[in-house]
């Protein structure tokens, strides 16, 4: 925040971004917790910060501004003028970003507890906060090896094409029973290793394919290819450990056997 704002100026939007963020993101319950939670400083001081954010964002449009009976007017005096129309949207950036990266802070620490994420899962927008294999701007980031700006912001960005990409390549490499399995233990933060390994695994496939989505050719088909030979191989050779792979109708339609054209069947026919 600005040194010299006039934060009562930003105080009816506090009760708005706390609305917004119980809503969309935590939920009242989840929010009340870690308000209430003495054992967890630091995610307590992020969703604070968020709140913060969240409101100081919204207002920055119109804390300047005041209504009379012609309109609007921004407010000046001879110390202070207005500022430029680029400084101002620096700064919406930066506190977009303080934003993002409290609510990924926030959402990392609570799909890795039990208690936290039951309370979570309270909220509305729960499972589709949490429907694709990566949950956080973080993870996203990471998987890519880029360091964006604003890191929640990309991952939202392609999410819809990450999600396509997941129900059609992600379920036809790893099977839709073991895809789901492996949503479903992230949503009660009980994932087990063997699934964080495919997960990963997982990552870079989608990772590569997001960073070449507007390229073409043989070469990157190829290793397209061996990115997604390269898990199945993994998976085949640890059968045992992912009996939701071996379940699923994908597993099941690679080990049919192919059918070859002979003369001794009766369905036997030539070119």
């Amino acid at each position: 925040t600005a040194i010299g704002s006039d934060f009562d100026t930003i105080s009816p939007y506090i009760t708005r971004a706390e609305r917004t963020i119980k809503a969309n993101i935590t939920g009242k319950a989840l929010y009340d917790e870690i308000v209430a939670s003495t054992d967890n400083k630091e995610l307590k001081e992020a969703l604070l910060s968020l709140v913060c954010n969240t409101a100081y964002y919204s207002a920055i449009p119109f804390v300047d501004l005041i209504q009379t009976p012609n309109g609007f007017a921004v407010v000046n005096n001879s110390n202070q003028a207005p500022a430029s129309k680029e400084r101002v949207e620096r700064l919406l950036q930066q506190v977009e970003k303080e934003i993002s990266e409290n609510t990924d802070y926030i959402l990392s620490a609570v799909i890795e507890n039990t208690e936290l994420i039951a309370l979570w899962k309270l909220v509305p927008t729960f499972l589709k906060q949490t429907n694709s294999l990566f949950i956080t701007g973080a993870e996203f980031a990471n998987a890519i090896g880029f360091l964006f700006e604003n890191q929640r912001k990309e991952f939202l960005y392609a999410k819809p094409q990450i999600l396509s990409w997941e129900y059609t390549i992600i379920r036809d490499v790893i099977g839709t029973n073991l895809h789901k399995q492996i949503i479903e233990q992230r949503r009660s933060a009980s994932i087990t290793e063997a699934n964080k390994k495919i997960m990963h695994m997982c990552y870079t496939l989608l990772a590569h394919l997001w960073v070449n989505r507007n390229e073409a050719g043989e070469q990157l088909d190829k290793v397209t290819r061996k990115l997604k030979d390269s898990i199945i191989r993994y998976l085949n050779e640890n059968k045992d450990n992912y009996l939701a792979y071996t379940s699923s109708a994908e597993y099941i339609a690679r080990q049919a056997p192919v059918y070859e054209n002979q003369a001794s069947d009766s369905t036997f026919f030539s070119c």
